[in-house]
């Protein structure tokens, strides 16, 4: 939380930031308080003295500076301003209130923080106000010139505290005022008030900032200018509105701006017949923005546990805060946290929790914002519910880096071990005063080479711890190296491409396109295969295989490059995944690369929901491909059914999205949408789901099919058309004479098919006639016969004499088969006469047997003889 962030004017210059903010707060609070020194809290009378303020030991540069030392002069000579208005006295050259009187001389001014009180006579005020004006120091005087009475210059980044008003009587403070004490300090005086008991010839100061040290008596009031209005301020310590008292005094008045160097000599507020000037009203504004927004929430770190865990080739860091709100202040709604200049473009993933709620309540939301005057990236973290003053939340704090272990030295042979060198921080990097933190270093192996020992670290086997730290100032750095062995697979995925293909129809259908790196140290000399088998840890550093998770409803896996199919892999079916062990062609070493792709496809019903025309799809963004994996670019392909509307992505994280476009596949029209997103810099921790809102139309889904049976439709009826018409622009005499004579052939094959039937069916008359001995069956099948069979043979010889008119050769052929018919009919009739000879007794049965034998054999040969010519035909 930074209320206090732009407020300043540019004339203060760059470079002050948000510690000089933080100081123009204190000295704003300081002037309400009474315009006490900076760095101490005012208390009330009969109260413990207060801790010193937490402020300048955060920004002790910054409240030192030139430029504070001037906003807070100005600030403090309003502040004067309210309290001798309100008391009836006001500083040389300030207006003061109709009808005040300036409080009688003489008094008696403490030490509060001394053993003994030293009394000040009024010989020796009226030294003091001879070097003062309004209770501020000569500047022009030299100290030896100083008066006996007069307190010594004060030093740089200083300033002595404003003389306070006498305590007077809560029965004689004005109406405008109120009666009684206002916040533990009395009203002053109006004229004419009667002075407290025990109060003669002395007044007394509160204790409080600055309470230690004498003060210089009021200088007689001067008389308002013409056309200058007074207005009673309000009085009341820091809840008092303090934008009511500046916009009450500075319409008229314009202070010094804190752009101009400091004069030596008298300064203080003089009247202006105009206008507030340019820095008057940035001042103002200033004031009255602090004013508006209060006093900011001092948060501070009572306690950080850091863990940086270089066990593979990312560095996670992982942080238990202990945030702490002071007593006194606002209650904060966030927090900040900061990121060492130089590793935003490292941040892969900023995750925080509250320890100790649930799971799914817990993470916290995380917003980049920018902090004035700093570099580097900050993160405004949001807190559940607000930390009241005096507070405590403990919050857990996940970062992961990328890129940031570098291979030392760069290039290593076949059979050397790897090095890495980390530089990172010795503390947790944050904008807040820390009281105490420790940071623990987890290594991959126990071989270091180096570290830094800030702090005298200890360290067991892999692990180094470091503090712990006190008192740490914000934004504090210091470097920390280690050089350690570190032989754990530096895979990075260089480029991916994630094609997402959903289909309404029941399937989505998923392709991964992957160009891998390894990025630890390059492989120097020779590759030795023999070597490579024959040695374990030959090649350590290198990497043989890895396993890729898939989701467990996958199925029809492929795993192929340009080549073709890479054989080398196997498949496990789990109940909750399928692992496929992937296994390049050749082995990585530092600075190799490979180039394979993956596909499987998934049921719908898994990841698309719908309701009514609404749909939503839930993929993940990203998929496992290895553990501990680093993608420095994706992008993601979700192409959705054709048709698709009113897209809307919902993503975990922010993603680029690019430019929509269309996809042509089988049976599509208009094509489908395309959904193109990117994101760089990616780990496991980006492994969430994405979900993809469209509608679509349900009728829609119908397209295909008909498109199917249409495209169907059209190519029978082309067909057909193109071999019924005859598309020839003129007549072929030749060709016309052919057709005719395929026509009056086809027509004779048809009638000597029908002829031979005949026969067959005459035989079956014939058996049924030997069963039944019923003559007139045997009558009926043979009149049948000859009727029939003599009206075929009419047709024939009809068909005969055209195709001699057309002059074929083919009228021979008829001719033969009319001839071999004849024996075949010819052959039937006998079966049958034997047949009525057999039924009579006339013919013995062996006899028969043997002569229809003879006779199915004979007739066999013509009907084969027949169909040759029928063939032929």
């Amino acid at each position: 939380m930074q209320p206090h962030r732009g407020f300043l004017p540019r004339a203060c210059g760059k470079g002050t930031g948000p510690s000089l903010s933080l100081t123009v707060i204190t000295y704003v609070r300081a002037a309400v308080d009474g315009a006490v020194e900076p760095g101490r809290r005012r208390r009330q009378p009969g109260r413990p003295r207060a801790e010193p303020s937490p402020v300048p030991a955060i920004a002790p540069r910054a409240a030192g500076s030139p430029c504070a030392t001037r906003v807070a002069h100005a600030i403090r000579q309003g502040a004067a301003l309210r309290y001798r208005a309100s008391a009836g006295t006001a500083p040389l050259g300030a207006p003061r209130l109709r009808g005040a009187s300036a409080p009688p001389g003489g008094g008696v001014r403490t030490r509060g923080d001394t053993a003994g009180r030293e009394r000040v006579g009024d010989a020796a005020r009226q030294r003091r106000v001879k070097g003062t004006a309004g209770g501020f120091p000569q500047q022009g005087r030299a100290s030896g010139d100083r008066p006996s009475g007069s307190r010594p210059a004060p030093r740089p980044g200083r300033a002595w505290p404003l003389a306070q008003p006498h305590r007077r009587n809560p029965r004689d403070c004005p109406p405008a005022l109120g009666a009684g004490k206002h916040r533990g300090r009395e009203c002053g005086s109006t004229g004419g008030g009667k002075r407290p008991p025990g109060a003669a010839g002395a007044r007394t100061q509160p204790r409080g900032y600055g309470g230690d040290r004498p003060t210089a008596a009021a200088p007689p009031a001067r008389p308002l200018p013409s056309g200058t209005r007074a207005a009673a301020l309000p009085r009341g310590g820091p809840q008092a509105p303090l934008g009511a008292a500046i916009v009450s005094v500075l319409p008229r008045w314009a202070p010094p701006s804190c752009a101009l160097p400091v004069q030596r000599g008298r300064r203080h507020l003089v009247p202006s017949p105009c206008g507030v000037s340019a820095m008057a009203g940035l001042l103002c504004r200033l004031l009255l923005c602090l004013a508006a927004a209060g006093a900011a929430a001092d948060l501070l770190l009572e306690e950080a546990r850091r863990s940086v865990d270089l066990s593979t080739h990312l560095a996670k860091v992982s942080a238990e805060l202990s945030l702490a709100n002071a007593a006194g202040g606002t209650a904060a709604s966030a927090f900040l946290l900061a990121l060492e200049p130089g590793l935003e473009p490292r941040l892969a993933y900023l995750g925080v929790q509250v320890k100790g709620e649930e799971e799914e309540e817990n993470t916290l939301e995380v917003r980049e914002t920018k902090v004035k005057g700093k570099s580097g990236k900050f993160f405004s973290v949001k807190l559940p519910s607000p930390l009241a003053p005096g507070a405590k939340v403990r919050v857990s704090v996940e970062m992961v880096f990328t890129h940031v272990l570098q291979p030392y030295p760069t290039h290593i042979t076949q059979s050397e071990k790897q090095f890495v060198v980390f530089e990172g921080n010795h503390y947790f990097y944050s904008p807040y005063f820390t009281k105490t933190q420790t940071t623990r270093v987890k290594l991959a192996s126990r071989n270091v080479e180096s570290y830094t020992k800030l702090g005298n670290p200890s360290r067991t086997e892999d692990m180094i711890e470091y503090g712990p730290f006190k008192d740490i100032p914000p934004y504090s750095q210091d470097t920390l190296k280690v050089h350690y062995e570190n032989n754990s697979p530096f895979l990075t995925i260089t480029s991916m491409t994630r094609v997402i293909e959903v289909s309404h129809w029941g399937n989505i259908a998923v392709e991964e396109t992957v160009d891998l790196k390894h990025t630890g140290a390059v492989l120097k000399g020779p590759f030795s295969r023999y070597d490579y088998q024959r040695q374990p840890d030959s090649g350590i550093s290198s990497v043989k295989s890895f396993k890729t998770i898939l989701p467990a409803a996958a199925q029809d896996v492929y795993y192929r490059d340009e080549i073709g199919n890479i054989s080398t892999s196997h498949l496990l079916v789990l109940d909750d995944s399928v692992e496929m062990e992937i296994r390049p062609r050749f082995p990585l070493f530092g600075g190799w690369k490979t180039h394979y792709i993956i596909g499987y496809n998934l049921p719908s019903y898994e990841y698309l929901y719908n309701l009514g025309d609404q749909y939503a799809l839930k993929m993940r963004f990203v998929d496992h491909v290895f553990d501990e994996q680093v993608t420095d670019s994706l992008t993601v392909k979700i192409v959705l059914p054709e048709g698709a509307k009113n897209i809307h992505v919902d993503s975990p994280y922010e993603i680029n999205r690019a430019s929509d476009e269309l996809h042509y596949t089988y049976l599509d029209t208009f094509g489908r949408p395309v959904i193109v997103a990117h994101k760089s810099n990616l780990v496991e921790q980006h492994i969430q789901d994405i979900v993809v809102h469209y509608t679509f139309n349900k009728i829609l889904m119908l397209q295909e099919p008909l498109l199917v049976v249409g495209a169907f439709y059209i190519l029978f009826f082309t067909v057909i058309v193109y071999v019924r018409l005859d598309f020839s622009i003129t007549k072929d005499p030749a060709a016309e004479a052919r057709m005719k004579v395929a026509c009056i052939t086809e027509q004779v094959l048809t009638l000597v098919n029908k002829r031979l039937g005949l026969y067959r069916h005459f035989d079956e008359a014939v058996n049924k006639y030997k069963q039944s001995r019923d003559i007139s069956t045997l009558n009926s099948g043979k009149k049948a016969l000859e009727t029939e069979h003599k009206a075929l043979t009419n047709e024939i010889a009809s068909l005969q004499s055209k195709l001699k008119t057309e002059g074929s050769d083919l009228c021979d052929k008829v001719s033969e088969i009319q001839k071999l018919d004849g024996q075949v009919k010819e052959l039937v009739l006998k079966s049958s006469v034997e047949a009525e000879r057999l039924v009579a007794g006339k013919l013995k049965k062996d006899t028969y047997i043997e002569n229809e034998k003879m006779h199915s054999n004979k007739r066999q040969d013509l009907v084969t003889k027949i169909d040759n010519i029928l063939d032929a035909l």
